[in-house]
């Protein structure tokens, strides 16, 4: 884990709190483009909580090429589906999912488990 990562994550989560135009979530995006070189954002570029929503998803895909964040990003923001469909690929819905573990159904033996993730 690296600063940036955490500095990404918490404007992350303070945007989804609620957007501020002048809020702290600008502050700690700003640190991350300020310190790659890159001039600060404002509020008249990102305007709403959708557009600083994407503009965070960038900014992890930039910062963090190859260290296999990308895929977790897409599937925790729900974009997964349509970004493969950009590269003409086709993701299906049981593909956003890990299977549970047999050894962990076992384990927990817990009647609300119906069993595995729909697909697997």
């Amino acid at each position: 884990m690296r600063y940036a990562d955490v500095l990404l994550m918490i404007a992350e989560a303070q945007n989804e709190i609620g957007y501020q135009s002048a809020g702290v979530a600008f502050n700690y995006l700003n640190d991350i483009r300020e310190r790659a070189g890159l001039t600060a954002l404002t509020a008249t570029e990102v305007p709403n909580q959708s557009t600083f929503r994407d503009v965070i998803l960038n900014e992890r895909f930039l910062e963090f090429p190859y260290e296999g964040h990308r895929w977790f990003d897409l599937t925790r923001t729900q974009t997964a589906k349509a970004e493969m469909e950009l590269l003409g690929k086709t993701v299906q819905s049981h593909q956003l999912l890990w299977p549970i573990p047999q050894a962990e159904i076992e384990k927990v033996n817990n009647p609300n488990i119906l069993g595995q993730n729909p697909g697997y």
